[in-house]
This record gives C-alpha cells, sequence and structure tokens, in this order.
C-alpha cells in the first residue's frame, strides 16, 4: 500500500523526501511555503517585480531539475 501524505501537516524534510520520489503534490506544498521567500530574496537582489518572479520561477525549475541531487 502507498503512503499517503497529508501534505499541509508535513515538514519539509517529509515533503523533499517525498518530491525526491517525483512526488509533484509534495513540491508544489514546497512552493507554496516558500515561495513568498524566494520572490523576496529575488526582489532584494533586481528591484524590479518582474524579474523577480522570472528568477523566482527559474529557480523553482532548477530546484525540481536537480531536486534528486539535493541532500539536506
Amino acid at each position: 500500500m502507498a503512503r499517503t501524505i497529508d501534505y499541509a501537516k508535513a515538514d519539509d524534510q517529509a515533503l523533499v523526501s517525498a518530491a525526491k520520489r517525483e512526488d509533484m503534490p509534495a513540491f508544489e506544498e514546497l512552493v507554496a511555503r516558500h515561495r513568498d521567500k524566494i520572490f523576496a530574496r529575488a526582489f532584494s537582489m533586481v528591484r524590479n517585480e518582474d524579474e523577480a518572479v522570472d528568477l523566482s520561477q527559474e529557480a523553482w525549475i532548477k530546484g525540481w531539475q536537480r531536486l534528486k541531487q539535493f541532500q539536506g
């Protein structure tokens, strides 16, 4: 039987582990939790809202693509 995860209650470590197994809803929960912080960091670097949105999206894409390399 597959393990069911309550994404909203899971901690980040559990979500990362699930996302590494290509569990897209787990990754989506991570994005939802941290997107504002990532955007704020990007905005602090470029001081342009559109560029910060683009940088944030690129960061999430790279994060997904390289997630299996992430060691915590």
